[in-house]
């Protein structure tokens, strides 16, 4: 058995952590993404803070959506790299922006380098499970 087939197993240990993780990060994140399409106070004070548009919370609300349905569902796994990627921009640009902003005290400032770490550990675990194919391993 070669090594991308032993990382594919469904007995492979870290599955189950990547999958908890998966479902983890799609529960808060669709929190969230239903806090800034309605406009919650929590999230228009963030917002109007560090001097975004309104209309903003509910545009990352909907792209957050869209990512959480692309982690969830089998079908569409070539396009999750896109949903972590845009995962990733998304909370850097949150973590860059409080740091700008100098809004180190607020609730939101705290959670996302949080949010960001567990992302980058559920897409490295997926990563592990499902390596890149090279053009040389399919030529042998």
């Amino acid at each position: 058995m070669n090594e991308n087939s032993q990382l594919r197993n469904t007995n492979y240990p870290l599955k189950k952590v990547e999958f908890f993780l998966r479902i983890a990060l799609g529960v808060f994140l669709l929190g969230a993404a239903f806090s800034e399409i309605s406009h919650a106070p929590v999230v228009m004070i963030s917002i109007r803070k560090l001097d975004y548009p309104d209309y903003l919370a509910r545009v990352l609300g909907i792209f957050k959506i869209v990512a959480i349905l692309i982690l969830w569902v089998p079908l569409f796994r070539r396009w999750r790299e896109w949903a972590y990627a845009g995962l990733t921009f998304n909370l850097l640009g949150a973590c860059i922006s409080f740091i700008l902003a100098r809004e180190w005290i607020m609730p939101d400032s705290i959670l996302a380098p949080i949010v960001l770490i567990v992302i980058l550990t559920s897409y490295t675990l997926y990563r592990k499970r499902f390596p890149y194919v090279t053009d040389v391993e399919n030529n042998s």
